[in-house]
């Protein structure tokens, strides 16, 4: 709501340094109780307002610790005016190219002044402070962010791990017991006697099974002759020319092995696994 007033009055504010500065004093009806109002005229000025000036804003309101603090028995006009002189020279609110240092008047050394370049200095300050906490806040949120999206695949991670522990310890416990009834039955059977070959003991459950048997055991013999077959080449115990020839026929012997097969693919998971704890324990020897 737009103050009470029966007068104002134009004057401009002549400060020690920098441009003329317009301003109008609106006098309320309660004055000398009600402190005056005070404006400057930018239509009357070729210069704009500094952004954040301590005592004026961007309309031209100027509020000064003077009229913050105004008293029927201490202020008046006169004492408003000298105020803002003081309080412009030292902080001048236009903004213009004048790169020369603001000194100090020994008419401005006062209490007044004292106190209005405190405030001045704190606005600015706290400014300052301000904007560099902000820029703070701004990188720590971007980095409370990350370290957040960070500990949720770190999360994801540990339960996937935990999801394999489980799995690898199920399929260990399986293990166990089969090693376990295997042992077992190698007891059972070792204090009888079998009175043949042990490996007559096992047998396959047809003649899909036997083939598919006899060429993974074919296979495997073949990959065990060729390796050997390169270590003689690295000791030099055999010629490069019929190391390839040897390798070309154990190679055509394993192709018809793995030929016959293929017929057989629903038996070739079971051999596989086979075959990968036969590497194994050929890496381990």
């Amino acid at each position: 709501m737009a103050p009470r007033s029966n007068s104002s009055t134009l004057m401009a504010i002549c400060p020690f340094l920098g441009p003329t500065v317009p301003i109008t004093i609106w006098i309320h009806e309660l004055y000398p109780q009600m402190a005056p109002i005070v404006y400057i005229n930018l239509s009357d000025s070729a210069y704009p307002i500094y952004e954040n000036h301590p005592f004026s804003d961007s309309s031209g309101l100027t509020i000064s610790p003077y009229l913050k603090n105004w008293q029927f028995s201490k202020c008046d006009l006169s004492g408003l005016v000298r105020n803002l002189i003081r309080l412009f020279s030292h902080s001048h609110p236009f903004y213009y190219s004048d790169n020369s240092p603001i000194g100090s008047h020994p008419s401005m050394v006062s209490k007044t002044e004292a106190i209005d370049r405190l405030a001045g200095m704190i606005y600015t300050d706290a400014a300052a402070i301000g904007a560099r906490n902000e820029e703070e806040i701004e990188n720590l949120s971007r980095i409370q962010v990350e370290l957040k999206k960070r500990g949720e695949d770190v999360v994801d991670l540990v339960r996937e791990l935990e999801r394999e522990r489980e799995s690898l310890k199920e399929r260990t416990m399986e293990l166990c017991d089969e090693g376990d009834r295997v042992l077992s039955w190698l007891k059972v059977y070792d204090d009888v006697g079998f009175g043949f070959p042990v490996e007559d003991a096992f047998g396959c459950l047809d003649r899909k099974s036997e083939i598919m048997v006899e060429c993974l055991a074919g296979d495997l013999a073949l990959e065990d002759l060729m390796f050997a077959l390169d270590e003689a080449v690295e000791k030099g115990v055999l010629g490069f020319g019929d190391y390839m020839k040897k390798v070309r026929v154990l190679a055509r012997e394993q192709f018809l092995h793995r030929a016959k097969m293929i017929p057989l693919e629903p038996l070739l998971p079971i051999l596989r696994e086979y075959k990968n704890d036969h590497n194994q324990l050929d890496t381990v020897k």
